[in-house]
């Protein structure tokens, strides 16, 4: 029969190995939280640059469409002679384009968010 070699101070390596896969364990982690942290610095200088801008397209857009689709309901009440109902006609288009208008509160927010925890960041390196 094979007679099995124990190795000098196994216990003292596997304790070593434990401490090297913990700080193992810890660099990756602190690793991973510098990568997710840099790409909220990232989108959040994105957003400084670059989302306000296209905040205020987006609203510029809705704004113009909205004024078209009101321009359309009252010459619709125009071509059939009838008093226009700007109660109505506010109700319509807000119902139309409340999507729109969701889609530009949630960037609104995006971009205040980001901006606070950009500037709380600042503060924190500071």
């Amino acid at each position: 029969m094979a007679k099995i070699i124990d190795f000098p101070n196994v216990d003292k390596l596997k304790e070593e190995v434990k401490s090297l896969r913990k700080e193992l364990v810890s660099l990756i982690f602190s690793h991973d939280d510098r990568i997710s942290h840099e790409a909220i610095r990232v989108e959040a200088e994105y957003q400084e640059e670059f989302g306000l801008r296209e905040y205020k397209a987006m609203n510029l857009n809705l704004t113009v469409k909205k004024l078209k689709e009101e321009k359309r309901l009252v010459e619709d009440f125009i071509r059939r002679d009838e008093p226009v109902d700007f109660y109505y006609i506010s109700k319509k288009v807000y119902s139309v384009f409340t999507k729109n208008e969701e889609l530009l509160r949630n960037k609104l927010t995006v971009i205040g968010s980001l901006d606070k925890y950009e500037r709380s960041r600042q503060v924190l390196i500071c």
